[in-house]
């Protein structure tokens, strides 16, 4: 499989902009992934919902494991969108070597928490039990 090698590294956490329309068909709690592109008004992302949350995705850093490696396989797939920057509230990096999501701050935090739709986010869910290799 070829990867793409200018989208290795660090990747842009996404989470949907709260009363955005575009990311509905995205399930709640999805793990969402991208790496904006300039000169245009779209940021391509991939996403893992992991309904049910089978074995090996119940953190949000597994799900976005797993959508990080369709963004760099250029997986065929139906769970990725083209979505206005104004739809997403970019709130940390994905680092594949560490399987780590560094948020942006406290405002991240209380984002990436009602996403998933808990009181307080959890630092497990940060950290992947997966990494790329």
């Amino acid at each position: 499989m070829e990867l793409s090698r200018e989208l290795e590294g660090e990747a842009v956490v996404y989470v949907p902009r709260v009363g955005a329309p575009e990311p509905r068909l995205i399930l709640p709690g999805s793990g969402i992934v991208g790496k904006p592109r300039s000169g245009t008004d779209r940021v391509l992302v991939y996403y893992e919902g992991a309904k049910g949350r089978p074995i090996g995705m119940e953190r949000l850093a597994d799900r976005v494991f797993y959508a990080y490696w369709r963004l760099l396989s250029h997986a065929e797939t139906v769970a990725f969108a083209a979505l206005p920057h104004q739809a997403l509230e970019a709130v940390g990096t994905w680092d594949h070597v560490s399987g780590l999501i560094t948020l942006f701050g406290e405002d991240s935090e209380r984002k990436v928490a009602e996403w998933l739709a808990v009181p307080v986010l959890e630092q497990d869910e940060l950290q992947s039990q997966w990494r790329h290799r």
